[in-house]
C-alpha cells in the first residue's frame, strides 16, 4: 500500500512529532508499506500530519478531487508550531481552526489524546475521529535495569528533555526547581535537548540533543522525570521516559496525567513536597510504569488498519 505524506522521514536524532513520525513510518515499512510526497503516484490514502510542510486546505482539497482518501492526524497549536498558529480565538489556536477547516474533506481524524479530541471536538471539529496515542520503537526505549527502591537507594537523580527551545515547555518551573535543587543534598538534575535563547541552568546539567539509544540509556541511569510542558497533546518525551520505566512527576495539564495515568504524582507547585511524595510511593509508581506497552508495533497495527479500511 502507497502512503501520500506531508512529512519528511528523518533519521537524525529528533523529539516529538518528528520522533514518532520517523519511528512510525520505519515500522509501517517493514510491513511493506510505500511512502510518496506525489500526489501522481497514485497512492492508495494519504496520511497527514496536522500543518507540517505548510498544509493547507487547497492542498487537502486538492487530494480529495484526485479521489484519494485522507487520514488526518490532529495536533493541537496552544503550545506548538509558530506565534502566528498559536494566535487565540474564540474557538482555539489560528492552527487549530484550520486543520478543523479540512474536517469536510477527510475520512478520518485522529488525535492523539482523548484530551486532544474533546478540545478539537469543542471547537467545532466534525469529521468522524479516533484516538490513537503515540508510541516508540521499545527495541531501544525500554528498562535495562532493575532500579533499587526507594527503601535501598535515595531517589535522587531526574531528567528533563526537550527538543524545543519553546518557554512555554515548563521552563518557567524547571528555573525554580534549578535554584531549589540547590538547597537539597544529592538531588541532581540533568537536562537534554534544546533551551531558549538566552536561559541557562545554575545547578541543573544540560546536555545536547542526543540519539535515541544514548536518550534511553540516560533514563536507565536516572531515577526519575520531570515533564511539566502545559497543554500537551501527546508528550513523546514523556513516552520514552515511561517505556524506560521512569516514574515521573508530571503536570496536570492538557494530556499529561491520561499519559502517565498511575505512573506518577501531579506537579503541586512544591517541589520538596513532590519529591518526598515520590519517594514514598516509588516502588509503586515503577511497578506500574513497567505494565505500560508503547510499542510502536501496537501503534502501527491501529494506523495499518484504518489505512485499510479507508484506503483505495
Amino acid at each position: 500500500m502507497k502512503l501520500l505524506v506531508n512529512f519528511n522521514v528523518r533519521r537524525e536524532s529528533s523529539g516529538g512529532a518528528n520522533a514518532f513520525l520517523s519511528s512510525l513510518s520505519f515500522e509501517l515499512a517493514t510491513r511493506g508499506f510505500n511512502f510518496t510526497t506525489n500526489i501522481e503516484d497514485k497512492p492508495n490514502i494519504a496520511f497527514l500530519n496536522a500543518l507540517t510542510n505548510n498544509l493547507r486546505l487547497f492542498d487537502v482539497r486538492k487530494i480529495s478531487a484526485h479521489g484519494i482518501p485522507i487520514l488526518h492526524r490532529k495536533t493541537g497549536f496552544c503550545v506548538s508550531g509558530s506565534d502566528e498558529m498559536r494566535c487565540p480565538t474564540n474557538n482555539g489556536p489560528i492552527g487549530d481552526l484550520l486543520q478543523i477547516g479540512f474536517d469536510s474533506h477527510i475520512k478520518i481524524s485522529v488525535f492523539q489524546s482523548t484530551y486532544s479530541k474533546n478540545l478539537f471536538q469543542g471547537n467545532g471539529s466534525c469529521s468522524p475521529a479516533t484516538v490513537i496515542r503515540n508510541g516508540v520503537n521499545t527495541s531501544i526505549f525500554k528498562s535495562t535495569i532493575a532500579r533499587e527502591g526507594a527503601m535501598k537507594k535515595p531517589v535522587k537523580t531526574f531528567v528533563i528533555t526537550s527538543w524545543s527551545t519553546d518557554k512555554s515547555k515548563g521552563f518557567a518551573e524547571y528555573k525554580k526547581i534549578d535554584k531549589i535543587i540547590k538547597n537539597i543534598t544529592g538531588v541532581k538534575g540533568i537536562y537534554v535537548g534544546n533551551l531558549p535563547q538566552g536561559f541557562v541552568f545554575e545547578n541543573i546539567k544540560s546536555m545536547p540533543p542526543m540519539d535515541h539509544q544514548a536518550l534511553s540509556d540516560l533514563y536507565n541511569r536516572v531515577d526519575f522525570m520531570l515533564a511539566l510542558s502545559k497543554h500537551e497533546t501527546c508528550s513523546n518525551a514523556l513516552i520514552e521516559g515511561l517505556a524506560c520505566g521512569l516514574p515521573v512527576i508530571y503536570s496536570a495539564s492538557g494530556a499529561n496525567e491520561e499519559i502517565a495515568r498511575s505512573c506518577g504524582i501531579a506537579y503541586s507547585g512544591n517541589f520538596h513536597s513532590d519529591l518526598a511524595i515520590l519517594r514514598k510511593r516509588y516502588d509503586d509508581l515503577q511497578f506500574e510504569a513497567s505494565r505500560l506497552n508503547f510499542s510502536i508495533k501496537n501503534v502501527a497495527d491501529q494506523y495499518e488498519m484504518l489505512f485499510y479500511k479507508f484506503g483505495k
